[in-house]
């Protein structure tokens, strides 16, 4: 999924509020212009746009870790633009005899910070220790996850995100 802006974009008057709430520099931009006036609007560019729909005022997953599985390779942290994994002792990712023993460290995910982008997903495909579950939005605050004022972003497949901007 990826965003894609409709014609409701006002611009939020000059201060789009998706160009403050998106984590990847760049993914999103804002263009004043003579058909859009007198705010203009927001780009998103695809290839940038990593689909964790907080620019929509939409979260749907989480990265979580499967501490049986994580071998402490570290390829996730590394890949992980929002630094919201971190390595610690099983005792605290974990719960059980085997984990409190064990003195390798693991993969933890911080829920506040992780924005369900697939990333750490994607590189952990040979343990298979990280997934994505959804995200439950009674455990937020609705000020933190809102994002377009006026509707103009929706969520789309990567493979229309082209075509539909203009038609949404």
């Amino acid at each position: 999924m990826v965003a894609a802006v409709n014609k409701n974009c006002t611009g939020c008057s000059g201060m789009p509020l998706c160009l403050a709430l998106c984590p990847i520099f760049g993914a999103i931009s804002y263009e004043r212009n003579e058909y859009d006036y007198p705010y203009g609007r927001v780009r998103i560019v695809p290839e940038l746009c990593v689909g964790c729909g907080l620019c929509a005022g939409r979260r749907y997953e989480v990265a979580v870790v499967d501490s049986e599985r994580c071998e402490g390779c570290q390829e996730c942290i590394e890949e992980c633009p929002f630094d919201a994994i971190d390595l610690v002792r099983p005792e605290l990712s974990g719960t059980g005899k085997k984990f409190r023993k064990s003195k390798k460290l693991k993969a933890w995910i911080d829920p506040d910070r992780c924005v369900g982008c697939e990333l750490c997903h994607n590189t952990c495909n040979k343990t298979g220790a990280l997934t994505l579950k959804p995200v439950n939005l009674a455990d937020y605050d609705p000020l933190q996850i809102e994002g377009c004022p006026s509707d103009a972003i929706a969520m789309v497949p990567r493979r229309d995100a082209e075509a539909v901007p203009e038609t949404l």
